[in-house]
């Protein structure tokens, strides 16, 4: 998983965009800040409400955001959530 992530950041034209313009000391403190974790399919990633200081990086597969009027979101790879 490790190689695959580390393939990912590097290549991704979305997280390139969203780290365009860092300098390389604080985009290697990014990298290595970030924590690479799989779920499993039908596993709830966050709830509704929940305040974090976070952002969530599609790196593989997709991502469905399920909302109480059936208008959901899928999100696929490279999607950066948490960042406006």
């Amino acid at each position: 998983m490790t190689k695959n992530l580390r393939n990912f950041y590097f290549k991704n034209e979305s997280l390139r965009a969203f780290l365009n313009g860092i300098d390389k000391r604080d985009e290697k403190f990014i990298i290595g800040a970030l924590k690479g974790t799989e779920v499993e399919t039908s596993e709830r990633v966050i709830r509704r409400g929940t305040w974090d200081r976070c952002i969530l990086i599609v790196a593989e597969g997709t991502l469905i955001q399920f909302n109480e009027n059936g208008d959901n979101k899928v999100y696929g790879e490279g999607a950066i959530l948490g960042v406006e």
